[in-house]
């Protein structure tokens, strides 16, 4: 999933929590991140988006000894006037 995000505003990404038995993790530039877990979704939760943080996130589920991608985001830089705006956020599903 392509995604056009600004800087400066809070986001999060999300991905469905398939399996309660499984682990589920963000993975981005090769680096593991855990997800905050509801029942229902693992989030990756961004205070403020920077220039360092654009590019490829995947959520992965490990159960046992299977590994499966359950979401990929590509986050890329969008202009956006009122970035500073607080009240702006963006929330990314499907």
């Amino acid at each position: 999933i392509q995604l056009s995000v600004p800087t400066g505003v809070p986001f999060y990404l999300s991905c469905p929590v398939d399996s309660h038995h499984a682990s589920y993790k963000w993975e981005y530039n090769q680096k593991s991140i855990p997800c905050q877990q509801t029942q229902s979704e693992c989030l990756l939760l961004i205070p403020a988006m920077t220039n360092d943080m654009y590019g490829n996130y995947k959520c992965t589920s490990n159960e046992l000894d299977y590994t499966r991608i359950v979401k990929e985001y590509n986050l890329f830089y969008s202009h956006f006037n009122d970035a500073s705006n607080d009240a702006f956020k963006l929330r990314a599903q499907d």
